[in-house]
């Protein structure tokens, strides 16, 4: 088997993998791999188990975050300068370099070399190569979440033109130059499936997005907003994979079509 297609395969079994589960005995909802609103309007993590301080005052600093509008999806460049400086070109020259060729394509050396700086300022910063990865997939989810939410907001309409809105977004992030998937789809497809230290943290990044995607299903008036935001989840992922795998940007209008389908009031 390949290295190009074992990656492949890696990220399609996550979007599979999106499906998610339920914890034995439950009946909290799934969805696109994360458990969502509850009675109480809690947020869950995949593992079924209510994640400590997920309450509807972390819901109400999603809608913050979905607020603030940034200007890309990618965390900002750095600025020459000092200490503190260097860290932020560590992290962007880290995030450039294992999106485009893969995290275990990228030896440390690699990085220190396009950020300017020594290899110890790289491991007195973020102590091995793994905390840089932890770092960059903190920093590139953040930076992705404002953007992404953002434009969702500042899509004209209403609940339903916002959710069709988010396919347009995607295709615009889908033409740009530095568009090589998601991340976090990435870094899941190149390391051990048993493996859970990137899992969650893709997972903490999809409880953000789906948070907001269940609300605007439910302003839609759509009476299923689990099974509505699941699908909806899967188009999204789906077409992150195909437009990476395709370059085809258009692979977004397809899903955008697939997505007005299921965005039907029935309530």
């Amino acid at each position: 088997m390949s290295c190009h297609f074992a990656r492949f395969i890696g990220r399609l079994r996550l979007v599979v993998a999106s499906t998610g589960w339920m914890a034995r005995g439950e009946r909290r909802p799934v969805i696109d791999g994360v458990d969502t609103a509850s009675n109480d309007g809690r947020v869950t993590a995949g593992s079924g188990v209510l994640k400590p301080g997920f309450t509807t005052a972390t819901r109400a600093h999603c809608m913050t975050i979905a607020t603030r509008r940034a200007h890309a999806p990618h965390a900002p460049a750095a600025l020459p300068g000092n200490e503190e400086t260097a860290r932020a070109r560590l992290l962007r020259a880290a995030s450039d370099l294992f999106c485009r060729y893969g995290i275990n394509a990228t030896g440390v050396d690699a990085v220190v070399t396009a950020a300017g700086t020594a290899k110890a300022t790289l491991y007195k910063s973020f102590g091995s190569k793994e905390g840089l990865v932890e770092a960059v997939l903190e920093a590139e989810g953040a930076a992705w979440r404002d953007w992404f939410l953002g434009e969702i907001e500042a899509t004209p309409g209403g609940p339903v033109e916002k959710l069709l809105g988010a396919f347009d977004v995607l295709e615009k992030w889908f033409a740009a130059d530095r568009f090589f998937g998601c991340p976090f789809i990435n870094a899941v497809g190149e390391f051990d499936k048993r493996d859970n230290r990137f899992k969650q943290i893709a997972l903490d990044h999809k409880q953000v997005v789906m948070a907001r995607i269940a609300d605007l299903v439910g302003e839609a008036g759509i009476s299923d907003i689990t099974g509505t935001t699941h699908q909806i989840g899967l188009l999204i992922n789906g077409a992150i994979v195909a437009a990476l795998i395709t370059s085809d940007p258009g692979v977004a209008r397809h899903a955008r079509i697939a997505a007005g389908k299921l965005l039907v009031p029935t309530r």
